[in-house]
């Protein structure tokens, strides 16, 4: 759940690390894209908190681990990173680690959020994103109905998925980039692999 433990947070780590590594790369943070499903949603709004420039895509996201549907991973999460054996023996400054909406009132959301969630993924869609939308409006929700929409908590397709990161990397070219060279640097994921490539050949 990228809580860390009481000397660091994990969420903020990770944030520390990719603008690192992205930096080595020549890659801009409003050029990042955080994805995550289920519990890496959960992972990518949080790192998002410490990215501000970045773009989030969460697929069927957690917005507070505790309200996670599975008891057992609960509490074995809580005993590796609190030392804890119940719930309800959290420290009270976990309280930001562990609820987005918490975190974003503490330290903000990143410029731009997007959570995809299936219709038929109530517990998802009741206990953690109806929440977030209302606490931050300028969440974009799309929730996916008939045929897209079925499977509960499972992931969409990957070509969805594909499309919704390219849509992300679209809107962030044309902000990011002067409009005579917006042609060239709309590259989508090919070009950056290809990148990448080169770089570490």
């Amino acid at each position: 759940w990228f809580q860390g433990n009481k000397d660091f947070y994990a969420a903020e780590k990770v944030a520390d690390d990719i603008r690192r590594i992205s930096g080595e790369f020549g890659f801009a943070e409003n050029r990042t894209v955080l994805y995550g499903s289920s519990q890496g949603g959960f992972a990518a709004m949080a790192t998002g908190a410490y990215m501000k420039e970045a773009s989030v895509l969460a697929e069927c996201p957690q917005s507070d681990w505790r309200k996670f549907n599975m008891t057992a991973d609960l509490l074995r999460a809580a005993l590796v990173c609190y030392r804890v054996k119940t719930m309800a023996e959290l420290p009270e400054w976990a309280e930001v680690r562990s609820s987005i909406i918490s975190l974003y009132d503490h330290v903000g959301p990143p410029s731009s959020v997007k959570i995809l969630v299936k219709e038929t993924d109530t517990h998802c869609v009741d206990v953690h994103v109806k929440p977030l939308a209302e606490a931050y409006p300028a969440i974009d929700v799309e929730v996916f109905t008939g045929e897209m929409g079925l499977g509960g908590h499972s992931g969409l397709p990957k070509d969805k998925i594909v499309d919704e990161i390219n849509v992300v990397v679209a809107k962030q070219a044309a902000v990011a980039v002067p409009a005579a060279a917006r042609e060239e640097a709309v590259t989508g994921p090919v070009g950056v692999w290809a990148k990448v490539k080169r770089l570490m050949a």
